[in-house]
């Protein structure tokens, strides 16, 4: 039997409900459970804590879920950091919502105006991370339709609340595509890596004169002479 009282005294002679968890009448709908937690022993008070758990519905911007350009906070300079502060400043709605009152209804829409003024002076002022072929030369276009297969999963998970239940299925389908896209990942790896070592066997094959001689003289450069002197800029001490 759940406990019906939030205060006991020590000597349980007394009982009463004192503590509330307050909320906004229009909210009430909201409430999924309220229970009060059991006397443990190891609740030093007299006091029982209670614990509310609330449905509530999260909306997740479109701009949030779609953001493709980073910036390159290793390029920002102050100059751009001045000039993003200026822009914002300067603009009317964020001023209205700094100086003005908002009433409840109106909050959802100044976030979202608020959002989207941040993005659009962010990508006009700051620089962007450009892609590196160098760094990535397995990538494929397998690896570039996993990815945004990936990406659009996540972003309905994101869109649906992060649910962590594993029987939810849009937290089933962002995990399983993840997956799906390490193993490919890997599998691509290992047979480029695999490709290299083939071709360096080959060229190894095709001119062995050539190899050895560029194996040796790396290792004169790198040794030097035998025995127990130091090389100090061609100088041997």
């Amino acid at each position: 039997m759940e406990a019906t009282n939030t205060f006991v005294s020590y000597n349980g002679c007394s009982q009463s409900l004192i503590e509330f968890i307050c909320i906004w009448g229009g909210n009430v709908d909201l409430v999924d459970e309220c229970t009060i937690v059991d006397d443990d022993c190891l609740n030093v008070s007299n006091h029982r804590p209670i614990l509310a758990k609330l449905a509530l519905p999260v909306e997740v911007s479109d701009i949030c879920r779609h953001i493709d350009d980073m910036v390159c906070w290793r390029k920002v300079t102050n100059s751009d950091m001045m000039e993003y502060q200026y822009l914002l400043s300067c603009d009317d709605d964020l001023q209205f919502m700094t100086h003005g009152k908002l009433c409840y209804q109106e909050i959802s829409t100044a976030y979202r105006t608020l959002t989207e003024k941040i993005h659009k002076y962010a990508n006009q002022v700051f620089p962007k991370r450009s892609y590196k072929s160098h760094l990535k030369p397995y990538w494929n276009n397998d690896l570039t339709n996993a990815h945004k297969h990936m990406k659009f999963l996540r972003n309905a998970w994101c869109g649906a609340g992060r649910p962590r239940n594993k029987c939810h299925e849009a937290y089933h389908n962002y995990k399983q595509a993840k997956c799906d896209f390490r193993r490919l990942h890997r599998r691509i790896v290992m047979n480029y890596l695999h490709q290299k070592d083939l071709e360096l066997d080959q060229a190894a094959e095709l001119d062995a004169n050539r190899f050895w001689k560029t194996v040796k003289s790396r290792r004169q450069n790198k040794f030097g002479q035998n025995g127990t002197a130091l090389n100090f800029d061609g100088e041997i001490v």
